[in-house]
């Protein structure tokens, strides 16, 4: 109707991480929102009804009372997320039929230690990934604890 190309979201190298991103933030969105609903509901809401009768707005009761109390959640969420942001695979398998994206435009660490363990059969360099993917994992991890230790302010 409109003589518009239609765009080629699965085939075309510049549009599959656009559509690897739209996936996984649908495929997480609703972990992430449990999460965060469960910690939003351990949150005693005595202390919001002190700070209104003290005279503070919504905004900054949500900002200093709510979200502190909040953080360990936070901290939490960020953390899975940062994890499972780093073990993009079982996305890539399905939307681009075992292939790393079109033109090998999304080849991931984690499916460079698929293909050499399962495909090329070389164990050492596989198990070698494994472990560097490990690290680079735990060094986010403490990273966030670190600064997450930090940010507590009660």
């Amino acid at each position: 109707m409109f003589n518009f190309d239609p765009i080629r979201w699965l085939s075309h190298p510049n549009y599959a991480m656009t559509s690897l991103i739209i996936y996984g933030v649908w495929s997480s969105l609703p972990f992430t929102i449990i999460l965060l609903l469960s910690g939003l509901q351990s949150v005693n809401p005595q202390y919001a009804v002190a700070a209104k009768v003290d005279g503070a707005r919504d905004w900054l009761i949500f900002r200093k009372v709510t979200l502190p109390l909040l953080a360990p959640t936070v901290v939490l969420t960020v953390i899975l997320n940062v994890i499972s942001g780093s073990r993009v695979f079982t996305e890539l398998m399905p939307l681009f039929n075992g292939r790393p994206g079109p033109g090998h435009s999304l080849y991931t660490m984690v499916f460079y230690i698929y293909e050499a363990f399962y495909v090329r059969w070389r164990f050492g360099p596989a198990a070698a990934a494994s472990v560097v993917l490990f690290l680079i994992v735990f060094v986010f991890t403490m990273m966030q604890l670190f600064i997450a230790r930090r940010w507590k302010h009660y």
